[in-house]
C-alpha cells in the first residue's frame, strides 16, 4: 500500500513538471524582433522594425529608442510622436497593457555609409554602419534581420553589441548571398542591449553618395559671390582718393549747411539745413512757438549773390508769400523734391563715378543669401528648407539694410539710424546664435556695417569734391577736438562765431558737443531764431532750440509716405 502511495505521488509531481508554460509565466520582454533595412545608392537606409511584446503587467509611457538621426518615423503606419533624449530619438509608444502586443516602426537613416579611418588614423575606408538596436528597456528573445544592399555583398559583415562586443557573433547565425545579408540570434539579448552591423563597401556601390561635403553650400557660395562683386564694384567704381589733411576752422566757401550731406556722402540737398543757412545769413527769420511749431518769415529777397539753384528753391518755398508754416504739406513736398536732386553733386563727383546704391544692393543680396544658407543648414527636408529660406532671406536682407544705414549715418553724425543699425546687428547675431551659425552672422553683420560706412564716402571725386570733403572733415574734427578755452577766446574775438558755424555743426550731428565747449558764455541776441525764451542764451540752449526746430521741420516729410505728399 505504501509503495502505491509513493508511486501516485511521483506521477502527480511528474504531471506538474511536464505541464506547458502558460503566457502568464513568461518573462517580460520582446518575444520577437524583425528588422528589414534597404540601403539605397545615396548611402541612406529605409528601415522597418516589427516588435512582438509580452508584458506581465501594464507598462506606462513605454518608449522605443532609435538612432538620433532617424527621420520620418511612423508607428503602425501613422506619424509617430518622438522626442530626442540622451542622444537618441525616443518613439512614444504610450501605455501598454499586460499580455501580448506588437507594433511596427518605419524610419529613414539619412547617412549610414561614410568614410572612416583605421585605428592608426592613416588610411580611410568606406564603411556601412547600420544600428540595429539602440537600447530597448526589455530583453529580446529572438531577433531576425535582413539588409538589402544596392549591389553584391563584398565580404562577411561584422556585428558589435554593447554587452558582448564582437563576441555577439557566436550567438548569431549569419548568412550573406548576392545583395542580401540575413541573420538571427540564437540566444537572449539582454535589456538595453545595443547592436550594430558594420561592413566595408566600395564606392561604386553608392554612385549617388557625396563622400566629401563641399566647403561652401550653394547659398553660402552665392552670398560670397555677391559680397565679392560688391567689393569689386566698390574698388573699381567708388573707391575715393583719400583727401589730404588740411586745417579748417571756418565755414567752407561756397558750401551751405544744406550741401553738407552732398559733400560728405553724395546725398541730395537738405532743405531744412538750407533754411538754417538762409536764416543765419539774414534772408529769413524762424519763429519757434512753445509747441515747437516753426513759421518761416521772409525778411528780404534773394538775389544773384546766391546760386541760381538756391534762388529757385527760395522762390518755390515762399511763392510770393511773406511766411510759410514749417509743418505744412507744401514744405514737406518741397523737402522731398529738393532731396531728390543736387546740382552741386555734378561738381563734386566725376561723371563716371559709380552708384553707391548698386554697391549696397549687392551687399544686401549677400546678406539675404546668407540667411537662406542658414535655413539649408537647419534641416535636410527640402520643403522645410524652402519655407525657412523664403522666411529668413528677406529678414536677413532687411537686417543688412539696417546695418548699412547705421554705417552710412556715421559721417553725418545721425544717432537714430546708427542705434537702429546696431540693434539690427545685435538681432542678427542673436538669430545666428539661435540657429547655430554665430560666426557666419557676426562676419556678415560686420561686413554690412563696413559697407554702409564705405558707401558714405564712396565715389570718384573731382578736385573740388576732394577739397570740400577734406574741409568738412577737418571742420568736424575741429569742432570736436578743439579745447573749450580756445573756442571761447574765438567767441570773444568774434561774437557771431558760433552763429556762423552752428548750422554746419547741426548738419554734421556734432552741434551738442560743439555748443557745450562754449560753456556759460552768453551769446548776442539771435535775430534768425525767435522764441519766447529770454534773449540772452548760451550756446547749449541755442543748440537745443535749433535741434527742436529742425525736428519740427522734418517731422511731416518723415512721417508720411511719398504718395500722400504728392496727392495733397
Amino acid at each position: 500500500m505504501r509503495r502505491i502511495a509513493i508511486l501516485l505521488a511521483l506521477v502527480v509531481c511528474l504531471g506538474i513538471f511536464c505541464l506547458p508554460v502558460s503566457a502568464a509565466d513568461q518573462a517580460t520582454g520582446a518575444t520577437y524582433v524583425q528588422l528589414n533595412a534597404t540601403v539605397l545608392a545615396d548611402g541612406s537606409a529605409q528601415v522597418t522594425v516589427t516588435v512582438r511584446l509580452h508584458l506581465e503587467e501594464k507598462q506606462d509611457n513605454v518608449q522605443f529608442p532609435l538612432p538620433a538621426s532617424a527621420e520620418n518615423v511612423t508607428l503602425n503606419g501613422a506619424q509617430a510622436r518622438t522626442r530626442v533624449a540622451d542622444g537618441l530619438t525616443q518613439v512614444q509608444l504610450g501605455n501598454i497593457l499586460a499580455g501580448d502586443s506588437g507594433f511596427t516602426l518605419s524610419y529613414t537613416l539619412p547617412r549610414v555609409v561614410d568614410l572612416q579611418t583605421d585605428e592608426k588614423g592613416e588610411k580611410e575606408k568606406l564603411m556601412l554602419t547600420l544600428p540595429l538596436l539602440s537600447g530597448f528597456f526589455a530583453p529580446v528573445e529572438m531577433m531576425e534581420l535582413a539588409v538589402i544592399l544596392p549591389d553584391t555583398v563584398p565580404m562577411r559583415p561584422t556585428f558589435f553589441s554593447g554587452y558582448h562586443q564582437q563576441s555577439i557573433e557566436s550567438a548569431m547565425r549569419i548568412t550573406w548571398r548576392d545583395n542580401t545579408i540575413t541573420a538571427e540570434t540564437t540566444a537572449y539579448l539582454k535589456d538595453h542591449e545595443t547592436l550594430q552591423l558594420s561592413l566595408q563597401v566600395q564606392e561604386d556601390m553608392f554612385p549617388q553618395l557625396q563622400l566629401y561635403e563641399p566647403l561652401l553650400g550653394a547659398w553660402q557660395a552665392a552670398a560670397l559671390v555677391a559680397a565679392v562683386l560688391a567689393v569689386l564694384y566698390y574698388l573699381v567704381c567708388l573707391l575715393p582718393v583719400i583727401p589730404r589733411r588740411i586745417r579748417c576752422f571756418s565755414a567752407p566757401e561756397g558750401i551751405s549747411a544744406g550741401d553738407v550731406g552732398t559733400c560728405l556722402v553724395g546725398a541730395g540737398t537738405d532743405l531744412t539745413m538750407l533754411v538754417f543757412s538762409w536764416a543765419q545769413l539774414g534772408y529769413i527769420r524762424m519763429e519757434l512757438t512753445h509747441k515747437d511749431k516753426v513759421t518761416l518769415v521772409r525778411r528780404m529777397d534773394m538775389g544773384n549773390e546766391r546760386s541760381p539753384y538756391e534762388v529757385r528753391i527760395f522762390k518755390a518755398l515762399f511763392q510770393g508769400r511773406q511766411q510759410v508754416a514749417g509743418s505744412s504739406y507744401h514744405y514737406a513736398r518741397l523737402c522731398r523734391k529738393v532731396a531728390a536732386s543736387s546740382p552741386l553733386r555734378k561738381q563734386l563727383f566725376k561723371p563716371r563715378s559709380g552708384d553707391p546704391r548698386i554697391f549696397l544692393g549687392l551687399a544686401v543680396l549677400s546678406g539675404a543669401f546668407s540667411g537662406a544658407s542658414m535655413a539649408v543648414q537647419l534641416t535636410e527636408h527640402v520643403a522645410l528648407q524652402v519655407l525657412l529660406g523664403v522666411a529668413l532671406a528677406p529678414v536677413c536682407g532687411l537686417l543688412a539694410y539696417g546695418l548699412q544705414r547705421g554705417g552710412y549715418s556715421l559721417p553725418l553724425g545721425e544717432r537714430n539710424p546708427l542705434y537702429a543699425g546696431l540693434g539690427c546687428g545685435a538681432g542678427w547675431i542673436l538669430l545666428g546664435i539661435l540657429l547655430g551659425q554665430p560666426w557666419q552672422t557676426l562676419a556678415m553683420a560686420i561686413f554690412q556695417l563696413l559697407c554702409g560706412l564705405a558707401a558714405a564716402s564712396g565715389g570718384h571725386r573731382t578736385q573740388r569734391g576732394c577739397r570740400c570733403l577734406a574741409q568738412l572733415r577737418s571742420l568736424r574734427k575741429f569742432m570736436l577736438a578743439t579745447p573749450a578755452g580756445e573756442l571761447q577766446r574765438m567767441l570773444k574775438a568774434n561774437p557771431s562765431y558760433f552763429y556762423e558755424l552752428a548750422p554746419y555743426a547741426l548738419a554734421m550731428g556734432v552741434d551738442r558737443q560743439f555748443a557745450r565747449k562754449f560753456g556759460s558764455l552768453p551769446l548776442p541776441d539771435c535775430s534768425f531764431l525767435v522764441t519766447s525764451l529770454p534773449r540772452e542764451l548760451t550756446a547749449a540752449q541755442l543748440s537745443s532750440l535749433m535741434r527742436r526746430a529742425a525736428k519740427s521741420l522734418n517731422a511731416l516729410q518723415k512721417r508720411l509716405p511719398y504718395e500722400n505728399l504728392t496727392k495733397r
